[in-house]
This record gives structure tokens, C-alpha cells and sequence, in this order.
């Protein structure tokens, strides 16, 4: 009886293998006839669902970027870089920001401590690199995406608004915790060198320089986001247009199918006069509506409550985006990238995070009336997705020096009360600003060069001609 137990779990072994030697066979074949690089796949690989046979160009690494990067020169002037990319980097490459942040955090013993907003702002007020996060960023995950296993406090830290490197004490990683206006150091046994190759960068030296609001304005002024004093683009009035027609019959059911998959034919299609397409299945259980303006808007319903990572649901969302994209890229048009500009924890219900993403190329940022892409991630499920990308024409022409952005702000006074809705004085709109950039704004299917203003308190964000400081309406 027993030789006969011995022998039927054998043979159970045996078929085990078997099994898993033959989808070990499959899988193999797949990396070898996809070209597929098996170290690249990520969780949303095998998880997002809807869309077939799409690449990803989108990672978790494209889009995770500084707002900008602050650099205090060896002489005390301040470089803003807007287009971090080149210099954040990935923590593959020792060289850049990320490489040299990882390497510092895993080669040595690490300690975090807490210190005083004095000690610093003052520390940054020398020779420093400082990346700077607009949107929310998990204090512990990030540490851990870079490689922390473990280090004793890092629990406390909320969300991530700054994390840098200074010169003077190059043992030292300084971060400020947004969340609760708390900042801490963490001290390693070794020294980083991403500032002193900074200052040796001659592209970086050369660079613009920007002065807090404050020093243009009037004493009681005590605004710090910065300025440059000139500007010089090429920026020209452009073309843009929806990525997609309403009358492309063809494009919209393609697109419409990426969303289905094989539910697509118990797919209830409604149409209306202003050009609306709208697919619906089941009762309103998924639905997708593509707008005569080429936006595109999907919502699911889910009961899905899997409890996964800030990282996790960013890369699902990315995932989304590459699995869901229908504009093929054009010679004429600009490249635009989108990178992560705020993110929302949703609490409600089943856990999950609201992604907004705002679009570049290069340094030229892409102004819309509402965030051009926008992904909800809801139990582990994509809940929602909105899309309006506009395809704007490339359009250069001569040098020429903008229009200055301190002076914008003092002819535009009155127009900025306006957006305010409050009777205030030109000192205390100029404490209102959070920022000012400047890039094409899209209205009326054109791309027009122009200053953006953010108000603290305000709905709105206020637009200026970059070349002659007159408002955009």
C-alpha cells in the first residue's frame, strides 16, 4: 500500500515538472519572438487588460521627474532647470542626480535625523543641487524605489517636496517633507560628488540665472519662487488640433475596441448631434465617450479592492496610457512627452491615486485648460481616464528676447486682481504667485507663446503674450 502511495505522488511530481517546464518553454519563446527584455516587465504587464499588442514607451522612470531643479552656483547666483531629465536621470547611471542619490544610500551605513528649517535653508543657501517635487511623493516608498531597504525613521517622512545634495557637506542627503513642514538629513559614511560635478559643468554655469520675486518688487514683499531676468526663445504661433476627428469612423471604433477587447460586440453605441460618440456596456458599467474635440473620457466601475503600491498604480496608469494612445506621431508635430504634474490619494472606498500629467517638449511646456491626461487607479483597477492631447505643429522662428517676466506682472496688475476676485495691492498679488512659466498656450486650434501665471487662491491660472505681456483670454 505504501510502495503504491510512493509511486502515484512520483508520478504527481513528475506531471508537475512537466507542467511548469512546458510554460517555462512558453514563456521563453515569447521573450525570444517578442524581442521582449524579461528584467523591463513590469506589474501592469500582467495586469492592465483592454488593449493588444501595444509597446510600452512609457515607465515608471519617464515621468517621475522633478518640477524643476534648483542649482546654487559656486558664485551664490541660481540656476532653475525645467527640463530635469538630462541631470535627475536614472539610478542606473552613477552619474546623474538619481545614480548618485541611490549610491549614497547603499554603499555606507545611513542615518536619518530631523533638523531645524534654519539649518536648512541656510545649508542651501551655498553651492547646492536641489530637485523639487510639485506633486505628491511617499517619503518611504521613494527611498525604497531607490534601493533603501531599511532605515530606522523613514516611515516618518510624508511626502517628499525637496531632496538635495550640498556642497559643504557632501555626507549629508537633505529632504523636506512637504506634508509636515518638517526637513530632515540623512548622514551617510560616504561622500557624494553630484554638486562638485555640477560645478564643474560648464552648460550649468552658463545657465540663465533666477532671483526670488522679492528683490524685483517692493520691500514688503517677501515672495521667494524665482525669476529670470531675461529670456530669449523662438518660440512662434503654431497650429494645434484634437488628436482625433469625431467624423474618423474608423479610428474611434478601432480605439473603442483597445477599451472592450472581446466584450466590444455587446457594446451599445449612441450617438448625438454635436458629434458625440458614446459606447456603453452592460447598465453604464464601463463607459467611453469620445468628444467632438478629440478628448476622450472612460470610467469603470469596480469592485476591485487589491491594496497596491503608490509605484504600482503609477506604472498601471503608464501602462494605460501606452495600451490606450491612437495618435500616430506625425514629422510635422511636436513630440510631446507627458510627465507627472499632481497626484491625489483616493480615500474613499476602495484605495487607489489620481495621476495628472502635463506635457513638454524638451523645456517647452504645453499650456491646456485642463490637464491633458489624467488616470485613476482605484483597488488596483483602472476606474478612470481622460484624455486630450493636443497635436500642435512644430513653428520656430528668429531669437528674440521675451517679454520680462517681472514687468508682465506689473503692467498685468489689474487683470490679475481680476483672476484673484480680491482688491488687493500690486505687493500683495506679487506674495499670491506660486509660479511662472512660460511655453504655448493651446486655444482655438492655435499654440500661442505665452507667460502662465499660478495664484494662490485663485481657480484660474492667468496667461500673458510671451513677446508683448497683453493677456490671453
Amino acid at each position: 500500500m505504501n510502495e503504491k502511495k510512493t509511486y502515484k505522488i512520483i508520478e504527481n511530481i513528475k506531471s508537475l515538472l512537466i507542467v511548469v517546464l512546458f510554460l517555462s518553454a512558453i514563456l521563453l519563446l515569447y521573450f525570444f519572438w517578442t524581442d521582449q527584455n524579461p528584467f523591463r516587465m513590469s506589474f501592469s504587464d500582467f495586469s492592465i487588460g483592454g488593449g493588444e499588442n501595444f509597446e510600452r514607451s512609457l515607465y515608471v522612470g519617464d515621468v517621475l521627474l522633478p518640477s524643476r531643479m534648483e542649482v546654487v552656483k559656486d558664485s551664490g547666483e541660481m540656476a532653475v532647470i525645467t527640463d530635469s531629465a538630462r541631470y535627475y536621470g536614472s539610478f542606473v547611471y552613477v552619474d546623474t542626480f538619481l545614480g548618485s542619490v541611490r549610491k549614497f544610500l547603499t554603499s555606507g551605513e545611513i542615518v536619518l535625523e530631523e533638523v531645524p528649517k534654519e539649518q536648512y535653508e541656510e545649508a542651501y543657501r551655498f553651492a547646492s543641487a536641489k530637485c523639487c517635487f510639485d506633486y505628491y511623493l511617499p517619503g518611504a516608498e521613494y527611498l525604497s524605489y531607490l534601493g533603501v531597504e531599511k532605515l530606522a525613521g523613514m516611515e516618518n517622512i510624508g511626502s517628499i517636496r525637496e531632496i538635495g545634495f550640498v556642497l559643504g557637506a557632501p555626507e549629508s542627503l537633505l529632504i523636506r517633507d512637504g506634508s509636515q513642514s518638517k526637513y530632515f538629513r540623512i548622514v551617510s559614511d560616504q561622500a557624494d560628488t553630484f554638486v562638485a560635478r555640477m560645478m564643474a559643468d560648464e552648460e550649468v554655469q552658463a545657465m540663465p540665472n533666477y532671483y526670488p520675486i522679492s528683490e524685483f518688487m517692493g520691500a514688503q514683499v517677501e515672495n521667494s519662487v524665482r525669476l529670470p531676468l531675461t529670456i530669449e526663445t523662438d518660440l512662434a504661433v503654431s497650429k494645434a488640433s484634437g488628436e482625433i476627428d469625431s467624423e474618423e469612423s474608423e479610428r474611434i471604433t478601432g480605439l473603442a475596441r483597445t477599451f472592450f477587447g472581446d466584450t466590444f460586440d455587446f457594446v451599445r453605441k449612441l450617438g448625438d448631434a454635436s458629434g458625440r460618440v458614446t459606447y456603453m456596456y452592460g447598465y453604464a458599467e464601463t463607459v467611453l465617450i469620445v468628444d467632438k474635440d478629440g478628448s476622450v473620457e472612460y470610467k469603470s466601475e469596480s469592485d476591485a479592492s487589491a491594496n497596491i503600491s503608490y509605484f504600482q498604480a503609477l506604472d498601471m496608469a503608464l501602462a494605460f496610457i501606452d495600451s490606450h494612445s491612437f495618435a500616430p506621431e506625425s514629422e510635422k508635430n511636436m513630440k510631446l512627452r507627458p510627465y507627472l504634474s499632481d497626484v491625489g490619494e483616493i480615500l474613499s472606498g476602495a484605495r487607489g491615486y489620481r495621476f495628472e500629467f502635463g506635457l513638454k517638449d524638451g523645456c517647452c511646456e504645453i499650456f491646456c485648460p485642463a490637464a491633458p491626461i489624467v488616470v485613476e487607479v482605484t483597488g488596483g483597477k483602472i476606474s478612470y481616464y481622460y484624455r486630450n492631447v493636443p497635436a500642435v505643429e512644430k513653428a520656430s522662428g528668429k531669437m528674440q528676447e521675451a517679454f520680462s517676466a517681472v514687468n508682465t506682472i506689473a503692467l498685468n496688475y489689474e487683470k490679475l486682481k481680476e483672476v484673484l476676485r480680491e482688491e488687493l495691492s500690486i505687493d500683495a498679488i506679487a506674495d499670491r504667485i506660486v509660479s511662472m512659466k512660460y511655453g504655448y498656450l493651446v486655444r482655438d486650434g492655435e499654440a500661442i507663446p505665452a507667460w502662465e501665471i499660478a495664484l494662490e487662491g485663485a481657480g484660474e491660472k492667468a496667461y500673458f503674450d510671451l513677446y508683448t505681456a497683453e493677456p490671453l483670454e
